[in-house]
Protein backbone atom coordinates (compact mmCIF):
# COMPACT_ATOMS: atom_id res chain seq x y z
CA UNK A 1 0.00 0.00 0.00
CA UNK A 2 2.51 2.42 0.65
CA UNK A 3 5.49 1.50 -1.88
CA UNK A 4 1.74 2.25 -4.28
CA UNK A 5 1.53 5.71 -2.33
CA UNK A 6 -1.33 4.48 -0.24
CA UNK A 7 -1.30 5.25 3.82
CA UNK A 8 -2.67 3.10 5.74
CA UNK A 9 -5.73 4.05 7.87
CA UNK A 10 -7.49 3.15 11.32
CA UNK A 11 -9.16 0.54 10.14
CA UNK A 12 -6.12 -1.12 8.33
CA UNK A 13 -3.96 -0.86 11.44
CA UNK A 14 -6.59 -2.19 13.53
CA UNK A 15 -7.01 -5.33 11.26
CA UNK A 16 -3.46 -6.31 11.28
CA UNK A 17 -2.94 -5.61 15.39
CA UNK A 18 -6.01 -7.68 15.90
CA UNK A 19 -4.64 -10.79 13.39
CA UNK A 20 -1.79 -10.32 15.33
CA UNK A 21 -3.30 -10.32 18.99
CA UNK A 22 -5.30 -13.16 17.78
CA UNK A 23 -2.05 -15.41 16.71
CA UNK A 24 -0.17 -14.74 19.73
CA UNK A 25 2.46 -12.33 18.26
CA UNK A 26 2.02 -9.83 20.46
CA UNK A 27 5.77 -7.91 19.97
CA UNK A 28 4.46 -7.66 16.32
CA UNK A 29 1.09 -6.04 17.54
CA UNK A 30 2.95 -3.96 20.10
CA UNK A 31 5.37 -2.38 16.87
CA UNK A 32 2.37 -1.67 15.04
CA UNK A 33 0.61 0.16 17.38
CA UNK A 34 4.10 2.51 17.97
CA UNK A 35 4.09 2.47 14.63
CA UNK A 36 0.51 4.24 14.49
CA UNK A 37 1.67 6.92 16.12
CA UNK A 38 4.53 7.84 13.99
CA UNK A 39 2.07 7.69 11.36
CA UNK A 40 -0.22 10.03 13.15
CA UNK A 41 -2.90 7.53 13.09
CA UNK A 42 -3.82 7.64 16.87
CA UNK A 43 -5.11 3.90 18.01
CA UNK A 44 -8.79 3.73 18.89
CA UNK A 45 -11.14 1.77 21.71
CA UNK A 46 -10.68 -1.08 19.10
CA UNK A 47 -6.70 -1.43 18.84
CA UNK A 48 -6.87 -1.37 22.74
CA UNK A 49 -9.14 -3.86 23.14
CA UNK A 50 -7.11 -6.15 21.01
CA UNK A 51 -3.67 -5.26 22.46
CA UNK A 52 -5.38 -5.78 26.08
CA UNK A 53 -7.18 -8.91 25.18
CA UNK A 54 -3.70 -10.17 23.57
CA UNK A 55 -1.87 -9.78 27.01
CA UNK A 56 -4.28 -10.90 28.98
CA UNK A 57 -4.24 -14.32 26.89
CA UNK A 58 -0.58 -14.73 27.37
CA UNK A 59 -0.96 -14.02 30.95
CA UNK A 60 0.71 -10.95 30.52
CA UNK A 61 -1.84 -9.10 33.01
CA UNK A 62 0.56 -6.20 34.07
CA UNK A 63 1.56 -4.72 30.06
CA UNK A 64 -2.25 -5.10 29.67
CA UNK A 65 -2.91 -2.60 32.97
CA UNK A 66 -0.61 -0.29 31.79
CA UNK A 67 -2.19 -0.02 28.06
CA UNK A 68 -5.19 0.71 30.11
CA UNK A 69 -3.76 3.51 32.15
CA UNK A 70 -2.23 4.83 29.37
CA UNK A 71 -5.80 4.92 27.56
CA UNK A 72 -7.53 6.48 30.02
CA UNK A 73 -4.81 9.04 30.00
CA UNK A 74 -5.70 9.81 26.05
CA UNK A 75 -9.07 10.96 27.00
CA UNK A 76 -10.70 6.96 25.69
CA UNK A 77 -13.60 5.94 27.87
CA UNK A 78 -13.33 2.06 28.11
CA UNK A 79 -16.93 0.28 26.68
CA UNK A 80 -18.07 -3.34 28.67
CA UNK A 81 -15.84 -5.10 26.37
CA UNK A 82 -13.16 -3.54 27.24
CA UNK A 83 -13.33 -3.68 31.37
CA UNK A 84 -14.70 -7.15 31.00
CA UNK A 85 -11.62 -8.17 29.18
CA UNK A 86 -9.08 -6.48 31.84
CA UNK A 87 -11.78 -7.83 34.57
CA UNK A 88 -11.39 -11.93 33.21
CA UNK A 89 -7.27 -11.37 32.82
CA UNK A 90 -7.03 -10.01 36.51
CA UNK A 91 -9.77 -13.23 37.46
CA UNK A 92 -7.26 -15.79 35.57
CA UNK A 93 -4.09 -14.17 36.90
CA UNK A 94 -5.85 -14.69 40.79
CA UNK A 95 -5.27 -10.88 40.89
CA UNK A 96 -8.79 -10.50 42.59
CA UNK A 97 -8.32 -7.32 44.48
CA UNK A 98 -7.06 -5.64 41.74
CA UNK A 99 -10.65 -7.20 39.47
CA UNK A 100 -12.80 -5.52 42.32
CA UNK A 101 -11.19 -2.41 41.83
CA UNK A 102 -11.69 -1.83 38.20
CA UNK A 103 -15.51 -3.20 39.41
CA UNK A 104 -15.67 -0.27 41.05
CA UNK A 105 -14.21 1.99 38.54
CA UNK A 106 -16.15 0.56 36.16
CA UNK A 107 -19.45 1.14 37.69
CA UNK A 108 -18.46 4.68 39.17
CA UNK A 109 -18.01 5.73 34.80
CA UNK A 110 -21.59 4.30 34.39
CA UNK A 111 -20.88 1.09 32.87
CA UNK A 112 -23.09 -1.57 34.51
CA UNK A 113 -21.72 -4.98 34.86
CA UNK A 114 -23.66 -7.95 32.92
CA UNK A 115 -23.80 -11.64 33.56
CA UNK A 116 -20.50 -12.40 32.30
CA UNK A 117 -18.93 -9.89 34.75
CA UNK A 118 -20.15 -11.15 37.75
CA UNK A 119 -19.40 -14.87 36.40
CA UNK A 120 -15.28 -14.13 36.08
CA UNK A 121 -15.58 -12.35 39.45
CA UNK A 122 -17.28 -15.28 41.11
CA UNK A 123 -15.47 -18.17 39.78
CA UNK A 124 -12.28 -15.98 40.03
CA UNK A 125 -12.71 -16.05 44.13
CA UNK A 126 -13.98 -19.98 44.09
CA UNK A 127 -10.56 -20.68 42.44
CA UNK A 128 -8.53 -18.92 45.07
CA UNK A 129 -11.32 -21.01 47.77
CA UNK A 130 -12.61 -17.88 48.85
CA UNK A 131 -16.70 -18.71 47.95
CA UNK A 132 -17.01 -16.09 50.78
CA UNK A 133 -15.83 -12.92 49.15
CA UNK A 134 -17.78 -14.21 45.97
CA UNK A 135 -20.93 -14.16 48.52
CA UNK A 136 -20.12 -10.93 49.38
CA UNK A 137 -19.90 -9.53 45.96
CA UNK A 138 -23.01 -10.30 45.05
CA UNK A 139 -24.50 -8.48 47.91
CA UNK A 140 -22.16 -5.51 47.05
CA UNK A 141 -24.17 -6.00 43.51
CA UNK A 142 -27.22 -5.80 45.20
CA UNK A 143 -26.40 -2.99 46.93
CA UNK A 144 -25.36 -0.99 43.57
CA UNK A 145 -29.05 -2.25 42.78
CA UNK A 146 -27.59 -4.50 39.67
CA UNK A 147 -30.02 -7.07 38.59
CA UNK A 148 -27.74 -10.25 39.48
CA UNK A 149 -28.75 -13.07 36.98
CA UNK A 150 -30.41 -16.55 38.00
CA UNK A 151 -27.18 -17.95 36.45
CA UNK A 152 -24.86 -16.98 39.19
CA UNK A 153 -27.13 -17.11 41.96
CA UNK A 154 -27.52 -20.79 41.01
CA UNK A 155 -23.55 -21.24 40.56
CA UNK A 156 -22.84 -19.79 43.76
CA UNK A 157 -25.41 -21.85 45.63
CA UNK A 158 -24.44 -25.18 43.78
CA UNK A 159 -20.38 -24.24 44.74
CA UNK A 160 -21.48 -23.72 48.70
CA UNK A 161 -23.30 -27.42 48.86
CA UNK A 162 -20.09 -28.77 47.27
CA UNK A 163 -18.21 -27.61 49.58
CA UNK A 164 -20.56 -28.90 51.95
CA UNK A 165 -21.90 -25.20 52.89
CA UNK A 166 -25.27 -25.85 52.99
CA UNK A 167 -26.23 -23.07 55.91
CA UNK A 168 -24.08 -20.49 53.94
CA UNK A 169 -26.41 -21.33 50.70
CA UNK A 170 -29.75 -21.61 52.62
CA UNK A 171 -28.72 -18.07 53.54
CA UNK A 172 -27.82 -16.34 50.24
CA UNK A 173 -31.30 -18.18 49.41
CA UNK A 174 -32.72 -16.15 51.75
CA UNK A 175 -30.86 -13.20 51.34
CA UNK A 176 -31.52 -13.04 47.37
CA UNK A 177 -35.27 -14.07 47.36
CA UNK A 178 -36.06 -10.09 47.34
CA UNK A 179 -34.79 -10.44 43.40
CA UNK A 180 -37.33 -13.09 42.54
CA UNK A 181 -34.98 -16.36 42.67
CA UNK A 182 -36.59 -19.54 43.26
CA UNK A 183 -35.13 -22.35 43.94
CA UNK A 184 -35.68 -25.38 41.45
CA UNK A 185 -35.82 -29.13 42.16
CA UNK A 186 -32.10 -29.39 41.05
CA UNK A 187 -30.76 -26.53 43.74
CA UNK A 188 -33.22 -28.33 46.68
CA UNK A 189 -31.54 -31.38 45.79
CA UNK A 190 -28.10 -30.32 45.86
CA UNK A 191 -28.82 -28.55 49.32
CA UNK A 192 -30.42 -31.60 50.74
CA UNK A 193 -27.63 -33.76 49.92
CA UNK A 194 -25.23 -31.19 51.27
CA UNK A 195 -27.22 -31.21 54.84
CA UNK A 196 -27.32 -34.56 54.83
CA UNK A 197 -23.68 -35.14 54.12
CA UNK A 198 -22.91 -32.89 57.36
CA UNK A 199 -25.82 -34.95 59.31
CA UNK A 200 -28.16 -31.95 59.48
CA UNK A 201 -31.16 -34.41 58.82
CA UNK A 202 -33.84 -32.25 60.42
CA UNK A 203 -32.66 -29.36 57.88
CA UNK A 204 -33.47 -31.48 55.22
CA UNK A 205 -36.88 -32.73 56.14
CA UNK A 206 -37.40 -28.83 56.49
CA UNK A 207 -36.49 -28.32 53.05
CA UNK A 208 -38.29 -31.12 51.62
CA UNK A 209 -41.27 -29.63 53.60
CA UNK A 210 -40.31 -26.77 52.06
CA UNK A 211 -40.69 -28.42 48.47
CA UNK A 212 -43.72 -30.06 48.84
CA UNK A 213 -45.20 -26.76 50.04
CA UNK A 214 -44.30 -25.14 46.70
CA UNK A 215 -45.75 -27.94 44.41
CA UNK A 216 -42.08 -28.91 43.75
CA UNK A 217 -41.63 -32.77 43.45
CA UNK A 218 -38.93 -34.27 45.67
CA UNK A 219 -37.12 -37.01 43.32
CA UNK A 220 -35.75 -40.34 43.96
CA UNK A 221 -32.12 -38.62 44.56
CA UNK A 222 -33.41 -35.98 47.31
CA UNK A 223 -35.50 -39.21 49.28
CA UNK A 224 -32.55 -41.30 49.21
CA UNK A 225 -30.40 -38.74 50.82
CA UNK A 226 -32.74 -38.03 53.56
CA UNK A 227 -33.72 -41.71 53.86
CA UNK A 228 -29.93 -42.60 54.10
CA UNK A 229 -29.27 -39.49 56.81
CA UNK A 230 -31.72 -40.82 59.01
CA UNK A 231 -30.97 -44.29 58.90
CA UNK A 232 -27.50 -43.23 59.74
CA UNK A 233 -28.37 -41.03 62.53
CA UNK A 234 -30.50 -43.56 64.15
CA UNK A 235 -33.98 -42.64 62.80
CA UNK A 236 -35.02 -46.03 60.71
CA UNK A 237 -38.25 -45.71 61.62
CA UNK A 238 -38.66 -42.28 60.71
CA UNK A 239 -37.00 -43.20 57.61
CA UNK A 240 -39.80 -45.71 56.79
CA UNK A 241 -42.32 -42.96 57.19
CA UNK A 242 -40.02 -41.30 54.28
CA UNK A 243 -40.09 -44.44 52.05
CA UNK A 244 -43.76 -44.86 52.55
CA UNK A 245 -43.99 -41.04 51.32
CA UNK A 246 -41.84 -41.51 48.37
CA UNK A 247 -43.59 -44.21 47.18
CA UNK A 248 -47.46 -42.62 47.64
CA UNK A 249 -45.65 -40.22 45.46
CA UNK A 250 -44.89 -42.82 42.33
CA UNK A 251 -41.40 -42.52 43.42
CA UNK A 252 -40.08 -45.91 43.36
CA UNK A 253 -37.59 -47.07 45.87
CA UNK A 254 -34.38 -48.33 44.41
CA UNK A 255 -31.45 -50.29 45.66
CA UNK A 256 -29.19 -47.71 47.40
CA UNK A 257 -32.70 -47.03 49.84
CA UNK A 258 -33.28 -50.49 50.16
CA UNK A 259 -29.69 -50.98 51.91
CA UNK A 260 -29.83 -47.81 53.80
CA UNK A 261 -33.12 -48.97 55.46
CA UNK A 262 -31.82 -52.56 55.89
CA UNK A 263 -28.65 -51.72 57.37
CA UNK A 264 -30.09 -49.20 59.78
CA UNK A 265 -32.92 -51.58 61.16
CA UNK A 266 -30.40 -54.19 61.79
CA UNK A 267 -27.81 -51.83 63.27
CA UNK A 268 -30.60 -50.86 65.81
CA UNK A 269 -31.64 -54.30 66.13
CA UNK A 270 -34.65 -54.24 64.45
CA UNK A 271 -34.65 -57.60 62.39
CA UNK A 272 -38.13 -58.04 62.40
CA UNK A 273 -38.66 -54.74 60.69
CA UNK A 274 -35.64 -55.79 58.21
CA UNK A 275 -36.66 -58.90 57.17
CA UNK A 276 -40.21 -57.27 56.68
CA UNK A 277 -38.63 -54.31 54.35
CA UNK A 278 -37.03 -57.20 52.92
CA UNK A 279 -39.78 -59.18 51.46
CA UNK A 280 -41.47 -55.68 50.84
CA UNK A 281 -39.35 -54.82 47.83
CA UNK A 282 -39.25 -58.11 46.95
CA UNK A 283 -42.83 -58.58 46.45
CA UNK A 284 -43.83 -54.84 45.50
CA UNK A 285 -40.66 -53.87 43.58
CA UNK A 286 -38.35 -56.76 42.48
CA UNK A 287 -35.85 -55.81 44.33
CA UNK A 288 -33.28 -58.75 45.15
CA UNK A 289 -29.81 -57.87 46.62
CA UNK A 290 -27.34 -59.76 47.95
CA UNK A 291 -25.88 -57.38 50.52
CA UNK A 292 -29.26 -56.73 52.28
CA UNK A 293 -29.60 -60.26 53.09
CA UNK A 294 -25.97 -60.21 53.99
CA UNK A 295 -26.68 -57.66 56.40
CA UNK A 296 -29.41 -59.36 58.44
CA UNK A 297 -27.35 -62.61 58.61
CA UNK A 298 -24.26 -60.78 59.51
CA UNK A 299 -26.13 -58.19 62.28
CA UNK A 300 -28.27 -61.28 63.20
CA UNK A 301 -25.56 -63.45 64.45
CA UNK A 302 -24.27 -60.58 66.76
CA UNK A 303 -27.85 -61.00 68.19
CA UNK A 304 -29.81 -63.89 70.78
CA UNK A 305 -29.01 -67.73 69.82
CA UNK A 306 -32.92 -67.82 69.46
CA UNK A 307 -33.41 -65.20 66.67
CA UNK A 308 -30.51 -66.59 64.63
CA UNK A 309 -31.95 -69.96 64.83
CA UNK A 310 -34.99 -68.26 63.43
CA UNK A 311 -33.49 -66.41 60.99
CA UNK A 312 -31.76 -69.76 59.42
CA UNK A 313 -35.13 -71.39 59.16
CA UNK A 314 -36.42 -68.18 57.22
CA UNK A 315 -33.71 -68.49 55.19
CA UNK A 316 -34.09 -71.48 53.86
Amino acid sequence: MEEEGFQPDIVTYNTLVSSYCRKGRMKDAVYLYQIMYIRGVSPDLFTYTSLINGFCKKGNVRDAHQLFVRMADSGLKPDLILYNTLISGYCKGGMMQDARFLLHDMIGEGVYPDKFTCSVLVQGHQKQDNLVSAVNLVTELQRFGLVVSRDIYSYLIDALCMENRPFAAKALIDRVSSDRYEPDNNHYRELIESFCRCDCHDEALCLKAEMVSKDLKPDIGTYRAIIKCLCKSGRSMDANSLMKEMISYDVPPDIEVCRALINGHCQEDNFCEAESLLSFFAQEFEIFDTVCYNAILRESTKSTSEFSNELSLWWQ
